[in-house]
Formats: C-alpha cells, structure tokens, sequence
C-alpha cells in the first residue's frame, strides 16, 4: 500500500475544515412569523429589519388611534439568499376588512431581515402617506326588563357633564355638587374629573324634565342634547343599570381600538359591564393621509377613502326585571323624600323583579345593591335558624325586657317590642324583640351564626354580572359578640336590601335562593349548608307570626316582619309571587313608608297577568 503524498493530505485537511465552517442558513419561517406577530402587537423587538421599522409603522399607525390588525402568513416563497412572504391583513371593524400585502426578506449574515417598506402595512402606503381612521358611535342598545319595561329607552336626553378645564370652578367642589344633583356617587365623579382635568368629563344621560333646575346656574356644567339610552320617567334602577359616560385617550389606546377619545361607553351597572354588547361596532372610514396631515384630522374631498364600514348597532341586554312590579316601585319612591331603597325577587327561582333607590344619597350609593347596615330585627330568621339547630325550642316562653347585658355589653330593646312582657321565643323575635333573643347567647356560638346566614343567601357573594353585597358576617366567638348578633347588632352581622330580599325568598322556597337578572349570569351557591324541610317550617312560622303582628299593615304578605332603629326602619317579607325587602332611613315617620312600599309591591306582584313568572324571563340575557 502506497502512503498518501503529504501535498494530498494538507490539501484535504484544509477543505474539510472549510466545510466544518460553513455557516447552516436559518429556516426562513420563524421570521417570517415574528414579522406578521410585530404587526398584530406593534412590537417589533424579535424582528430583525433594514431601517427604523418599529418607528415608522407607529408612524403609519398613530391615526388609527390604537386599532391594530390580525396578521398572519400566507405564504413563503424562499430563494437562495432572499424570500417573499405574503401576509394576510385583517382589521375588525363591523365587518372585517381584509387583504394581502407581501414582504422581502433578505439573508444578511447569515440572518433573515426585513426589507422594511410601508406597503407591507397596506400596499397603498409610501413614504409620504399614513392611515388615518374615523368612526361615529353605533346606535346604542338598551337594558329591558319585561312587559315593554325598560330601564333605558332610547330617545332625545341630555348628556350632562362638567368642564374641568373652566377656570372659574373648583373641581373638587364643582363634581361633588353636579353629582349629588344627579344622584351620582360624589367619590367616584369627583375622583374621575381630576384624572381628567383640563378634558370635559361627562356624568351620565338625563331626560330634559329631570334636568335639576340649579344646572343652568352652576359653571363649568355642559348639557348636551343627545339620542342616547336614559331612564324612563321616574326610573329608579340606576344601581342595576348604570351610567353612562366617554372614553378617555388612554382607555382608547388600552381597547385595541374598540373605541375612540370621547366615545360613548359604560361608566357603572349593567351598561358596563356589558359595554361591547351594547355599545356594538361603530361605522368606520379609514382614509390614506399625507404624514404631515394633523393626527385625528382627514379632508375627505382630498384624502384618498380606503375603507369604508357601515355601523353594526350595539344589542339589547334582557333582564329578569318585571315591568309591572318595577313600575309600581319607580312609582312609590318619587313619593318619598328620604333615601329609600328597595329588591323583590321572585320566589323559587331567584329572578330579581324589581330593583329601586330614591333621588339621593340612596341612588347615587346603589344602596339596593351594596349597602350594608345592622338589620336589627329584620336579623331574626338569622338568629332563629341558629338556635333551631341548636335544639332550642322556639315556642319556650322568655320575657322581653327593656335591656339585657351579655358579659358587660347591654342590648337595648327596640321601638316595636313587647317590653316587660312574657311570650314564646318565636312571638318575641317576630314582634322584633331584640333582649329576648339575646337572652339566647349561651345556646348558640358564632360560627352557627355565619352558617345560618349562609343558608339563607346572607353574607356570601355572588357575581351576579354587576356590583353587589349580601351582606357580611363574621360573628365572633365571645359571649357579648354572639348576643349582639342574634339581637342583630354589634357590626359583625350586616345585611344589605338584596341580602334580605335572598333571605326572605329563601325561607319562602325552603332552600337557598341567590338572586340573579341574567340569564348567562346565574350563580350557583355552592358549599352552604342546605336548609331542612323542618327548618323551613320553623322560619315560616316565624315570619308568618310578624305578619299576623307588628308588620300585619302589609296587605298580600304570607310572612313579613318590620322594625325601626332609630336610624333606618325597614319591612322584609313574601308571598306566592315576590319576596321584597324595603329599607328606609331616618325617623320614625320611615316605618310606615316602608310598609307602603312592601304594600305596593306585594299589590302590583297580584296584579300582575302571569306573563312573566315562567321562571324563564331573561334566560337569553346577554
């Protein structure tokens, strides 16, 4: 064997190491990929290109006022050292525009990069030219209730706003004023003016006969006449429905271009939390601008018009709300002038049927919805439920005193008791004897006390799609924090309009009812211990017994109690067709206008022609 010549070897060496060095070219795709997911997010920071690409597609993109399209790749066609990508272009508007545009990508040292041009954003771009985008608001949708109810209709309003650039107010002053004016939280306007100071903040829609009179004195305030939802005449579901108001700039530019600065969207209640529904899809022109052409400005008789969609109307959003009931109580609150707020839900099926707060402090709270308070006596069937599972014997007979001390605390008795007299546990905590039941406190802890609440829909929330409270409940361990509990004191039992309204439907139904208004919304309780059918029995008694009693001015009523603090007075109850709780705040007077509302509603539920007791009402709610 001959031994190889050492001018072979050396040249073989060398050209095996050339081809170890020789770089692998990169598989043209992942580029490819990352430049249409750059155009979809606006983030170019994984894509390699020639010249400032991030910079001049937000360039080219600013007029679209923080809309950005979906692209994606449609093809590739690699060559040696260069591949042409197509990309397809989509932007959502009413319908979705479409189209494809292409892209060159270069192999540059060994790595693939963009031959960036503007025509790979939309081949009618150049260097000179950008898109600008226009759009109007879309026929808003309304929030109904049954019967032909709304609780917003469609028609001339005006839309009231103020002025935080005015020099001539304070702000602070100026949105607390204008919102209690328009029952309105004063915290949440007054905080939203001076985030936006300097802009016109705009507080919601009102029918030109219930503009207050003060407005056309007040400065900064705006008042402009629109056709947008408002609420009917005496309308009172503010808490369920909500508000309206604009977007601001930075809401804009976060929505990925589902709406504009100053459009039209949900500021609380159901006309935010279903805002795209019913806001729908506004029309939208898209226009070929020069880029020295003023942002947010197109001249449309110079301005090339690359798109054009018409609006897609926004849609209706179906409530449980019967239109009967919530008439008779829109009714009934125009009649009282202190903060009064009122829920009925239907038994058996925890529809809500009506939901109301009078011009206010109550209205502009949602008090209905969120506003917790000690329930007193309106706590009995809480406290019964306790001490039934404890063993103790409702009919025993106590005596209702004026005062009990529990471990150094003293228990007060209440306007409505039979003070110094002897009855059976169940008579005294009917007739709202606050001593008796805490006369019980040695029976009982605090932990039954939650479960029983819990049983009966109290103190455990439920998205119910908007802002709501049940109640809270965290009854401590001591002997005076139980007391205070069962006499429904003390703070650590509180219930709230729809917690007792839950409750009352509850006991009615004989399981646990969570209210609920739409029909994709529906909660399911979950974990509460379930009531007994002897339980149920037990509570009905008692419930029954305060409306054969203190609350037997409740006509219609198979089981209510009422009471008075000195502070709220209240009537909760039901029949066949509605479980309600009203509550009303300050003197005594408030008593008797609370059992006119339970009045009202109990009536107007009998009237009603059946046409919504299904249970299916509002099963479609969007």
């Amino acid at each position: 064997m001959r031994a190889a010549l050492p001018g072979v070897i050396a040249v073989a060496m060398l050209l095996t190491a050339c081809a170890k060095t020789e770089p692998e070219v990169p598989p043209v795709e992942p580029a490819a990929e990352a430049l249409a997911d750059a155009l979809t997010t606006g983030d170019f920071s994984r894509v390699r290109t020639t010249g400032d690409a991030a910079g001049d597609a937000a360039e080219i993109l600013e007029g679209m006022h923080g809309l950005h399209p979906e692209v994606t790749v449609a093809d590739v066609q690699p060559y040696e050292t260069s591949a042409t990508v197509s990309l397809d272009t989509t932007w959502q508007f009413s319908s979705p525009w479409k189209y494809r545009t292409q892209a060159t990508l270069q192999l540059i040292d060994n790595e693939w990069r963009v031959l960036w041009d503007p025509k790979i954003i939309n081949s009618s771009l150049d260097a000179e030219s950008r898109l600008e985008r226009t759009s109007t608001d879309a026929t808003r949708g309304n929030i109904l209730g049954t019967d032909g109810y709304g609780l917003t209709v469609t028609g001339p309003a005006h839309f009231v706003g103020l002025n935080t650039g005015d020099p001539s107010i304070d702000v602070n002053a100026s949105a607390r004023q204008l919102a209690e004016l328009m029952s309105v939280n004063p915290e949440e306007f007054t905080k939203e003016a001076n985030e936006r100071k300097g802009e016109t903040v705009m507080l919601g829609t009102a029918r030109g006969d219930a503009l207050p009179p003060e407005l056309a004195e007040m400065p900064g305030v705006v008042s402009d006449p629109v056709n947008l939802p408002v609420a009917p005449a005496n309308g009172s579901t503010q808490a369920l429905a909500g508000r309206l108001g604009t977007a601001t700039p930075d809401e804009a530019m976060t929505s990925s271009g589902n709406v504009t600065p100053g459009s039209v969207v949900g500021r609380s209640g159901l006309e935010r939390a279903r805002d795209a529904h019913l806001r729908g899809q506004g029309s939208t022109q898209v226009y070929l601008v020069p880029r020295t052409q003023a942002v947010g400005h197109v001249d449309p008789d110079n301005n090339d018009l690359l798109a054009d969609y018409p609006e897609a109307a926004g849609q209706d959003v179906q409530t449980t709300i019967d239109g009967n009931i919530q008439k008779a109580v829109d009714n009934v609150l125009t009649e009282f002038d202190r903060p009064t707020s009122v829920v009925a839900v239907r038994p058996g099926t925890g529809e809500i049927l009506a939901v109301g707060d009078s011009e206010g402090p109550a209205r502009a709270n949602g008090d209905s919805l969120t506003e917790p308070f000690s329930p007193e006596a309106a706590g009995s069937p809480i406290s019964a439920l306790a001490l039934i599972r404890k063993g103790v014997d409702m009919e025993a007979e106590v005596e209702c005193k004026d005062e009990f001390n529990a471990e150094g605390r003293t228990i007060e008795e209440s306007d409505l008791s039979q003070s110094a007299s002897q009855t059976t546990l169940k008579q005294a905590m009917a007739y709202g004897c606050n001593t008796a039941a805490a006369s019980q406190f040695g029976r009982v802890d605090g932990a039954a006390i939650n479960d029983a609440a819990a049983s009966l829909g109290v103190g455990v929330d439920h998205d119910l799609g908007v802002p709501t409270d049940f109640g809270d409940v965290e009854v401590g361990q001591s002997g005076g924090d139980v007391a205070e509990a069962l006499a429904g004191r003390g703070g650590q039992l509180r219930v709230t309009p729809l917690g007792m309204a839950s409750m009352a439907a509850s006991i009615k139904s004989g399981h646990i009812i969570v209210p609920w208004t739409l029909g994709d919304a529906k909660p399911t309780p979950d974990g509460q211990p379930p009531l007994t059918p002897h339980e149920s029995e037990l509570l009905r008694e008692l419930m029954e017994a305060g409306a054969s009693g203190a609350a037997s001015g409740i006509s219609g009523a198979d089981g209510a109690l009422v009471g008075f603090d000195g502070e709220r007075a209240w009537a909760v109850g039901y029949n066949e067709d509605v479980a309600f709780a009203v509550v009303t705040r300050t003197d005594t007077a408030s008593s008797q206008m609370a059992r006119t509302a339970a009045n009202q509603i109990t009536q107007a539920a009998q009237d009603d022609d059946g046409s919504s007791t299904s249970g299916e009402t509002g099963s479609s709610g969007n």
